[in-house]
């Protein structure tokens, strides 16, 4: 198994960073801690984190970016109770969206 490692451009929100990592989830997972690191309490989140590899997102290629729910990647880095907050209002906020 000769898992080759790339390069990922990872984004939310205000924020964004460049990661080497194996795959898409580990790089998304990798580039939220730093943005935590980096920002701490005031760090902005979307709904989901976009990731890209960096060869597309340098050609403006967005149609080969992926997305990941926050809620799920805020769950693999350990942060559970605000994973399951924001799972919470994400719910909330689609279920609002459907009404109107």
């Amino acid at each position: 198994m000769n898992q080759k490692v790339k390069s990922y451009i990872v984004s939310s929100a205000d924020w964004e960073f460049e990661v080497d990592e194996l795959d898409e989830e580990s790089a998304v997972n990798t580039a939220t801690f730093l943005a935590f690191g980096k920002s701490g309490n005031k760090l902005m989140l979307s709904t989901v984190i976009m990731v890209n590899s960096k060869d597309d997102h340098l050609n403006d290629n967005i149609s080969e970016a992926n997305f990941f729910p926050t809620f799920k990647i805020l769950k693999n880095i350990g942060l559970d109770q605000l994973s399951q907050s924001f799972q919470e209002l994400t719910l909330s906020l689609n279920e609002f969206k459907s009404i109107n």
